[in-house]
């Protein structure tokens, strides 16, 4: 489809369903790059009307502020955001109802209300469903095209998405719909197979994308099916200005594979189901957190130096998350880039907190020194710590492998995790992705609560 055509039809379709997302890109485009006490402003105004209306519009909110005898009048925002209790996904699921307005306390208003349901992939263990109104929606969408903006990518440009397929029909056939309306093609994550990569890659030079989109992991398998097999006699992909790898962590090693196969930028972005994008990757490879659309937070946790993600809304007057623990670890870096971005800086992005490897001396270790560590020799891997003292890692062996590779990568692994734990290494024929096609590259299988 013709990109101008495809911006249009985009167009249309939001004023069909009341979702104005060009509308509020228009506003928020130069936000990027406001003055600090501008950007706090914005962040404290928003900060008091989303708690204020959560306060007098959702049940939730009203039983739990008065219940803790909050004076949500009395709050000097954002330092005062910590006195607020913090809501775990638990309590999103168990009191999923009392997050709607009180206007749709029948089944009847939900019926004639503009919002989707959309569900998380439970990575944490705790898949929920999301409910999203439009205007919701609109500021997602918006905040979104104004990063890949930067990079070159306007509404309605191609983009080949790496991305999982759904299994039942009837979800098959909407996500065909919608792609063909957004402009792309999927590539499945269930579908890279050796038969499969040729007409793949066919398919992607007839279609002539503008950027790719996906799980770092199917990009990096593509990428390296064409390394192994066409090497330097491959047709480029002329059309293609950056990639956008999401959902999963993106490894170094993945990214320059990527950059030397495609010759284009490899940028990362980190976000969520319930949120969209929370931080985005800038031409000088910081992740600047998405300031005008969430405000986030961190606060100690049981795991020593590492903190934990906490993210309030602030767009959306529908059902607000307010002080939401989302299971991620991270740090937050306040002040400017040479990339000329304002937004503070999320740094130390640490996955959830049950990726880490507990050592039998009570250290925690992040899961990513596994993927550091199994590079040459290993197509793929899955750690899965079944003891404190046991670590297993399954793999699948690539062309390099030697046995001499995993004498090698135990003892690397024991720089960080000691020489108390078993390492077990199990080659396997495959590793199967989630059901939203993610990898999953480390399980623990112990309690972590110490």
């Amino acid at each position: 489809m013709n990109p101008y055509f495809a911006n249009y039809l985009y167009r249309l379709i939001g004023i069909v369903r009341r979702e104005p997302v060009h509308s509020i890109l228009k506003n928020i485009r130069n936000n990027l790059f406001l003055s600090p006490d501008k950007l706090k402003k914005i962040q404290k105004d928003k900060l008091h009307s989303i708690i204020t209306y959560a306060y007098e519009n959702i049940p939730f909110y009203k039983n739990l502020y008065d219940h803790y005898k909050i004076n949500i009048g009395k709050l000097n925002l954002p330092e005062d955001l910590r006195h607020l209790p913090i809501i775990e996904k638990e309590d999103f699921q168990k009191h999923y109802e009392a997050f709607f307005p009180y206007r749709l306390n029948s089944s009847f208003a939900k019926i004639f209300n503009r919002f989707d349901i959309e569900a998380t992939s439970g990575t944490t263990g705790i898949p929920l469903r999301i409910a999203k109104d439009r205007q919701k929606s609109a500021y997602i969408r918006a905040t979104m095209f104004r990063f890949y903006s930067i990079y070159g990518i306007s509404i309605g440009e191609k983009q080949a998405r790496f991305w999982g397929v759904p299994v039942k029909r009837t979800d098959r056939l909407k996500e065909k719909f919608k792609d063909l309306c957004a402009n792309r093609i999927r590539i499945s994550a269930f579908a890279l197979y050796n038969e499969n990569f040729s007409r793949i890659y066919e398919s992607i030079l007839s279609f002539k994308p503008k950027y790719f989109y996906g799980y770092p992991s199917v990009i990096y398998e593509f990428a390296k099916w064409i390394d192994d097999n066409l090497g330097s006699q491959q047709p480029p992909i002329e059309s293609l200005k950056c990639i956008i790898t999401t959902g999963e962590i993106l490894y170094e090693h993945h990214r320059q594979l990527m950059k030397r196969i495609f010759g284009c930028p490899v940028i990362n972005e980190y976000g969520s189901t319930e949120f969209g994008v929370i931080a985005f990757e800038c031409p000088r490879g910081k992740m600047h957190i998405n300031a005008d659309h969430v405000f986030v937070e961190t606060i100690p946790s049981k795991w020593t130096g590492i903190n934990e993600i906490v993210i309030t809304e602030l767009n959306n007057f529908f059902n607000p998350l307010i002080r939401y623990r989302l299971g991620d670890m991270g740090s937050v870096r306040q002040g400017g880039c040479n990339c000329g971005w304002t937004f503070p800086i999320l740094e130390e992005i640490a996955g959830r907190t049950r990726s880490f490897i507990v050592t039998p001396d009570g250290r925690s270790v992040n899961h990513v020194v596994l993927g550091y560590t199994l590079r040459k020799g290993i197509k793929n891997f899955k750690g899965i710590q079944i003891s404190k003292n046991l670590v297993k890692i399954n793999f699948v062996r690539d062309k390099d492998f030697s046995e001499r590779l995993l004498s090698k990568y135990e003892r690397r692994l024991r720089k960080f995790l000691g020489n108390q734990i078993q390492i077990i290494f199990e080659e396997v024929d495959n590793i199967e992705r989630t059901k939203s096609g993610k990898y999953a590259y480390f399980e623990s299988l112990i309690d972590q609560g110490v």
